[in-house]
């Protein structure tokens, strides 16, 4: 799979973000990030497992995109919303749009 022809080390589709080239976006988060904790979500590092879930694939779709068991998703998925206090998967695709405006 490729994203917008681009890839990322290893065979994981390079996804573009806001960030690529949004000098103020990150100096937001550095100014975030000095006056609160991040919260650390496990598994593969960088491709957006709460992104994925915003947009509303299953953790079938998941497993498969990120090349993980859905098993793992699940345990993935379930740890992100417990770290943000969330019941369910809408509220995160909610919270996912207010953080990223």
């Amino acid at each position: 799979m490729e994203a917008h022809g681009e890839r990322m080390s290893g065979s994981l589709p390079a996804d573009l973000t806001s960030f690529v080239g949004r000098r103020r976006e990150l100096d937001e988060v550095r100014r975030l990030l000095s006056s609160a904790r991040p919260v650390t979500l496990t598994g593969v590092g960088g491709v957006g497992k709460t992104g994925l879930v915003a947009e509303g694939l299953t953790n079938r779709e998941i497993a498969g995109r990120l090349v993980l068991s859905q098993r793992t998703v699940k345990t993935h998925v379930s740890r992100i919303m417990t770290k943000l206090d969330l019941g369910s998967r809408a509220q995160l695709a909610v919270w996912v749009v207010r953080r990223d405006g």
